[in-house]
């Protein structure tokens, strides 16, 4: 029987959705005059500090009962050991990723997000069953069945020794996975042969693929309520410039330039780029680009806090967008323009960001992120003009970042440059 939540647990999730629904008014209330958007903020302000008093309180509390750490919803109990009586070989398997985000997963990194792992021990009992070899040579493999390629670890371990833990992340085949378009378990393969004998170890597990269009945040502890894993940075493959329908609008924008040209950074004022920027503004309002507040999304667990994102394509298709696919379409365009977009996180919303000159990575720091990036919010296209929108994602980002440094809300101001995120080989999925 899980335990009770606590008097603290329930005022945190009544805090939580308070301030929830005083974003989505706050962010969607565009029509409301000055006064009304004021008193709206000031309440939103007094929540998000009682919010953070409360969750800073919660940590305090269970600290004082148990040493917090990373809750184990990414990683599966060990399996039991086989074999280690009969041939010497002791492998032990964790499943580190039992709910897959099919949309990021192929951008993770096997030293720090596998999808399993294994570690062999090779007892003294190996020596004798082997006609006194004293070294183990070992062939450790994964793979998804139907869905992926197999990633293959061979090793050779000393008697006594262990191979320690081999990260293992398949590569999904990307014929298949497009069409994973709804939750669905499928079934991983983990097999451990002895190179010299026969299969040591071949156990199947079942696993959770979660939809391609599922995006992860982050993934949190929610005993804790502590951050494990900032997860937006993945979010900028889904940020896609050369889709065929962003290429086919990018000429639209052309014609909505004051120069009929596309020339980004090329002039050095900011000015231009910012002309550029409302062009894009502009197609999409003759788009009929819609604000739906629709982020449903099924399979994830407890601590994968996300929701369903919508790629630039289906978002033009459909004619609809919520803030963050709003936000990964102007930044498809932007970045299609060769401008350096960005993608803002703040507490429940997203905004749109582009530097106001080309600056080098080294060059961009925080400290003068106010003064080098501009911000628009997306979901104001239908319904006011690229000014109003730009002055509102200026409030919001302000907002936020001046907030930045409250250490026990991740949340406040990310901005996650599409430059950097290229730099580290996270690139558009199509």
């Amino acid at each position: 029987m899980p335990d009770q939540p606590t008097p603290q647990a329930f005022e945190i999730v009544e805090l939580q959705r308070q301030a929830q629904a005083l974003r989505q008014v706050l962010f969607a209330a565009g029509n409301a005059s000055v006064a009304d958007r004021q008193a709206l903020r000031a309440e939103l302000d007094r929540v998000e500090i009682e919010l953070a008093l409360a969750i800073a309180d919660a940590a305090a509390r269970q600290a004082a009962i148990s040493k917090p750490g990373a809750e184990s919803t990414a990683a599966l109990p060990r399996v039991g050991t086989l074999g280690a009586e009969s041939t010497g070989l002791d492998p032990v398997i964790e499943i580190r990723m039992n709910t897959l985000p099919t949309g990021m997963y192929h951008l993770f990194d096997p030293a720090t997000n596998p999808l399993a792992t294994v570690e062999v021990k090779v007892t003294s009992r190996f020596e004798s069953a082997n006609k006194d070899k004293r070294i183990a040579r070992l062939l450790v493999r994964a793979w998804i069945e139907g869905l992926s390629t197999e990633h293959v670890h061979c090793c050779e371990v000393k008697v006594g020794k262990s191979t320690g833990p081999i990260p293992l992340l398949p590569t999904l085949l990307p014929d298949k996975v497009r069409h994973i378009t709804k939750v669905q378990r499928a079934t991983l393969h983990i097999q451990v042969d002895d190179m010299d004998g026969k299969t040591e170890y071949h156990q199947t597990h079942t696993i959770v693929m979660l939809a391609r269009n599922s995006g992860l945040n982050c993934l949190w502890d929610v005993k804790t309520n502590t951050l494990i894993e900032d997860l937006t940075p993945y979010y900028g493959a889904w940020v896609t410039p050369n889709a065929e329908p962003i290429q086919r609008l990018l000429r639209k924008v052309v014609d909505k330039t004051a120069t009929h040209s596309l020339q980004g950074y090329l002039t050095g004022r900011a000015r231009v780029v910012e002309d550029e920027v409302k062009a894009i503004f502009d197609v999409l309002k003759d788009e009929k680009l819609v604000y739906v507040n629709s982020t449903i999304d099924f399979g994830r667990t407890a601590s994968q806090n996300g929701q369903r994102v919508r790629l630039p394509r289906e978002s033009l298709r459909h004619r609809t967008a919520n803030c963050l696919d709003g936000a990964l379409l102007f930044a498809s365009l932007m970045e299609a323009d060769s401008l350096n977009a960005g993608l803002v996180f703040v507490p429940n919303h997203a905004l749109v960001a582009w530097q106001k000159r080309q600056m080098e990575l080294d060059e961009d720091t925080d400290a003068d992120l106010l003064e080098n990036w501009q911000f628009l919010e997306t979901t104001m296209v239908s319904t006011h003009t690229f000014e109003e929108a730009l002055a509102t994602g200026r409030e919001t980002a302000e907002r936020y970042f001046a907030r930045a440094d409250r250490k026990q809300d991740f949340e406040n101001f990310r901005l996650q440059r599409l430059p950097w995120l290229r730099a580290k080989g996270i690139y558009p999925m199509e």
